[in-house]
């Protein structure tokens, strides 16, 4: 057996994903080097002999969601390799930094996989690992884990208390595998 114990739910299984399918691709890719410092895009390949940047998601729709629309190196990135394809578009239009139209196809992993009848031999484990389901209470018993400043952890309940008080933000708690997140939504 070879593969992931469970389809991706994080973006570097995204990308592991990504390397192990590529013999299976109708594309030829190289891998040519990988942003190892928080940036934008993930990484650069030829792709049939043509320098491409990437940037793995599991959902299309992170792209977004992670502000990169909006990244002054939106033109470096010409794929958004993604577990799904949330967006439903096979590429998307966004406007560089000087306005220029720029196109980022989306490949869709999960389409490949069933369109080739990989998935019993990529995904040998049926059951996946469920989503953790946090909540306020749950969040801060792991969040007291991981920081040990004390004056950190209060800033962040008092955080929370503050945004609760206001009609105008909203709180939603994360279904993270591994980590417990929480995000702040302002209302408009």
């Amino acid at each position: 057996m070879r593969g992931l114990s469970y389809p991706p739910v994080l973006e570097s299984e995204v990308l592991v994903l990504f390397g192990m399918l590529i013999p299976y691709l109708d594309d030829e890719f190289i891998i040519k080097e990988f942003n190892t410092s928080p940036g934008f895009p993930d990484c650069y390949a030829l792709k049939n002999s043509v320098e491409v940047g990437i940037e793995f998601e599991v959902n299309s729709n992170h792209f977004y969601e992670h502000g990169h629309d909006r990244d002054a190196n939106v033109d470096k990135c010409d794929l958004i390799v993604c577990w799904k394809n949330t967006i439903n578009l096979p590429y998307i239009t966004v406007n560089d930094r000087l306005g220029r139209r720029h196109q980022i196809e989306i490949p869709e992993l999960e389409r490949v996989i069933k369109e080739k009848s990989l998935y019993e031999q990529l995904f040998p484990i049926k059951k996946p690992k469920p989503p953790a389901e946090w909540d306020e209470e749950k969040f801060l018993l792991e969040v007291r884990k991981k920081v040990r400043d004390e004056k950190v952890f209060s800033w962040i309940k008092e955080l929370i208390e503050t945004c609760k008080q206001f009609d105008e933000f909203v709180i939603v708690y994360g279904k993270g595998v591994r980590h417990a997140t929480l995000g702040l939504h302002v209302k408009k």
